[in-house]
């Protein structure tokens, strides 16, 4: 079901094109390493968001890492996971939720990324898309460049990535078409890096949004 205003060939398009950019993003660094502490309970708010460290990098210090580090969550009916992440000026901060509970397809994730005055200044919703004749791939992915300084003008922020199960836009837990918990339930993969591309990157990403291009032409 399409949210209101977005059609939905455009609204797919849209979704199927930023989740290809993101997951090349990520691509072009090594996962090879595993968050700590990882999804605990009572993450359901920004107040108790759980700090996203890895064994070897720690996501709440102000550095650009080349590393994609990956972390294994689950959501339960009207479940909601906060993880707070600091991101240096002019980094690139770039997450991806996996469906696990079949993979790629539950649960259908709702994916955000809230500010530190609890403003979402992104959301990612990837229900019913089908990816190159598979399953509906329900993860979802962001990508966001961090520029510019927070109150105390070091130039760097906290952010709070958010997942929630389908429907839910707030981050309340609630489904907002139909005012009750969402049901989304399951486990999943979240992989974050925060990093600055080298140029290679930025050209793979661009080649490969081209090719996506002349498909959808087709």
């Amino acid at each position: 079901m399409p949210r209101e205003g977005v059609t939905k060939n455009g609204g797919d398009e849209m979704r199927i094109t930023a989740l290809i950019a993101a997951i090349l993003l990520v691509a072009a660094v090594p996962a090879n390493a595993v968050f700590v502490g990882f999804d605990t309970a009572g993450n359901g708010t920004a107040a108790g968001a759980d700090p996203l460290v890895s064994d070897d990098f720690d996501f709440n210090t102000p550095l650009c890492d080349l590393s994609a580090d990956v972390g294994l969550g689950s959501l339960s009916a009207g479940d909601v996971d906060f993880y707070s992440v600091t991101v240096p000026n002019g980094c690139i901060l770039t997450f991806i939720t996996t469906p696990l509970s079949p993979t790629f397809s539950v649960p259908d994730t709702t994916l955000g990324l809230v500010d530190s005055s609890g403003v979402t200044l992104g959301i990612s919703d990837d229900s019913g898309t089908d990816i190159g004749g598979a399953p509906g791939f329900q993860g979802g992915a962001i990508r966001f460049v961090h520029n510019g300084g927070n109150d105390d003008g070091d130039g760097d922020d906290t952010y709070y990535i958010v997942v929630s199960g389908y429907g839910d836009f707030d981050w309340d837990g609630l489904d907002d078409f139909s005012g009750t918990a969402h049901p989304q339930e399951g486990d999943y993969l979240l992989t974050v890096s925060i990093h600055v591309p080298e140029p290679s990157t930025v050209a793979m990403v661009l080649g490969g949004l081209v090719m996506f291009a002349r498909r959808r032409r087709r």
